[in-house]
């Protein structure tokens, strides 16, 4: 079992509004971006409830040929004006966002 990495070994976040938060603990932290959004999440009282990769999409991989599970970011259940919300959010930087440069060979 060397070099397996636990949940010891990875940022944490902790809230300081733990009622909100309905996922599993420990709450890990894998970019600024999400320690940002987990705490306007904590911080924010529209916000009722969220968790962090708590919700399993599933879905089928024509190149592996086999079922896999996706987990987005967060879940969040917000207050709006007349009614609940409820979202499911993925984290990315606006680089992620862009579809690539197809970029040609040169001869």
């Amino acid at each position: 079992m060397a070099n397996i990495k636990d949940a010891r070994d990875k940022p944490q976040y902790i809230p300081r509004n733990p009622t909100k938060y309905v996922g599993k603990y420990p709450i890990i932290v894998r970019s600024s971006y999400e320690r940002k959004f987990f705490q306007w999440c904590d911080a924010n009282p529209s916000v009722l409830e969220w968790s962090s990769e708590s919700i399993a999409i599933q879905y089928f991989d024509p190149v592996k040929n086999k079922k896999r599970r996706y987990y987005p970011d967060v879940y969040m259940l917000v207050k709006g004006k007349d009614k609940l919300q409820q979202f499911v959010v993925e984290i990315k930087p606006y680089k992620e966002t862009r579809p690539p440069i197809n970029r040609e060979r040169r001869k």
